[in-house]
């Protein structure tokens, strides 16, 4: 089905970093932890599999552990990461990446280019039932063939060599590689799965499936508790400055940062709420930094959920119907810039003259009696999804609601 959305707001997430006086990690750290970096999960993350990550918070999770071919650079430029370099043919259609040498898995395993290929298969496997890998992935031959179900190989993906990966994509598409950015595309060890059912491994879900060329490894997860990795020593790009990472589970606002306060996390993800208050704090006042970060909260329209959203006319009218302008300049405190469009500032494509739909609960409730609802009433009620364990999600979607 299409995929519509109603973009909010251009994203401008708070932190708190902690530290001691001298620059180290929290003062109360536990004995034998202060080497270990510890920073909060929100929620217990959605999936462990890259074949199945889609949030930001669990994407951050999986790439302490899973690679892929490339990666995105501080400068938000996509560069080599298990590739040391690549080549592009005359007609932007074949890509032909040389592995680093000598990458090896966290249980040893030396990586060669045929690892790429098998997980590539792997989340496009149909038994998998991989939500991102025809999204991201799509543009290579034989994809869609393997999603659906009728080719058990992906065609368009061969191993030349043990440090050559070869590609072909259907057509030139300019932003192939960043696509290759996306979980999905990471390369996972076979032999550490589950066993394989219908031609297909099932999904991992304990650390010790969790085998990547990351710099950490995944060591335990409680759930509702907290997910531990430990660094690891033989990791290509050199072994990591401190002994591991501690991500405690912690769902509710206030106890993240009663966490911070007690020394217990080392940098917390505040909500709106806590922002004025730690601002006039004398003590964590001058610990608050805000990031900028190219991100964009949106509404998005499940058509297949909410069949009327199949009609322009209805998707218009919610968009009408919300104040995105008075969301980020009260609900959210003035801390977000309204979003121009899907594409954030910073990312390439970005538009700072597009197009967009202005705030206009009249024409909203014209446009709902064209498509057969003179009155918004007799619609069918719309559920709104929302992760709740972040305030100010909750926030904008009784916001929308009102709206």
């Amino acid at each position: 089905m299409p995929r519509y959305w109603l973009a909010v707001a251009s994203l401008l997430p708070l932190l708190i970093v902690g530290g001691c006086e001298k620059g180290g990690f929290s003062q109360k750290a536990s004995a034998g932890k202060e080497r270990i970096f510890r920073y909060s999960l929100v929620s217990n993350p959605t999936h462990v599999d890259p074949a199945f990550v889609q949030d930001a918070d669990t994407i951050d999770l999986t790439q302490q552990i899973f690679e892929g071919l490339v990666m995105w650079s501080p400068e938000n430029e996509v560069v080599g990461n298990l590739a040391e370099s690549w080549s592009i043919s005359p007609d932007r259609k074949q890509y032909t990446f040389k592995l680093r040498k000598g990458v090896k898995f966290s249980n040893g395993r030396l990586l060669t280019a045929a690892d790429f290929k098998w997980a590539i298969e792997r989340a496009c496997n149909p038994e998998l039932r991989s939500e991102t890998a025809e999204e991201y992935l799509g543009d290579i031959v034989g994809v869609s063939e393997c999603v659906h179900g009728r080719s058990n190989e992906v065609r368009g993906i061969s191993a030349e060599n043990d440090r050559t990966l070869r590609i072909e994509i259907s057509k030139p598409v300019p932003y192939f590689l960043d696509k290759l950015t996306y979980p999905c595309a990471f390369v996972v060890c076979k032999e550490a799965l589950p066993p394989v059912v219908n031609g297909a491994t099932g999904e991992m879900v304990r650390p010790e499936q969790m085998i990547g060329t990351g710099p950490f490894i995944a060591k335990r997860y409680v759930e509702d508790q907290v997910f531990e990795f430990e660094a690891n020593k033989s990791y290509h790009g050199g072994t990591p400055l401190i002994d591991g990472i501690e991500r405690p589970i912690l769902k509710d606002a206030a106890s993240r940062l009663n966490k911070f306060k007690a020394g217990e996390v080392d940098l917390v993800q505040l909500e709106r709420q806590d922002v004025a208050g730690l601002k006039s704090d004398p003590v964590y006042g001058s610990r608050l930094h805000a990031f900028p970060r190219p991100a964009t909260a949106y509404i998005a329209f499940n058509a297949k959920a909410y069949p009327l959203f199949q009609n322009r006319n209805v998707r218009r009218a919610i968009a009408m119907a919300v104040d995105a302008n008075e969301i980020c300049s009260k609900t959210l405190g003035g801390l977000e810039t309204v979003a121009t469009g899907i594409i954030p500032e910073g990312v390439l494509g970005h538009r700072t003259s597009a197009s967009t739909i202005a705030f206009d609960p009249v024409q909203a409730r014209k446009l709902l009696a064209q498509a057969g609802f003179p009155n918004p009433s007799k619609m069918p009620p719309l559920d709104l999804y929302l992760r709740a364990e972040r305030e100010d999600t909750r926030l904008v979607a009784e916001a929308t609601q009102g709206y």
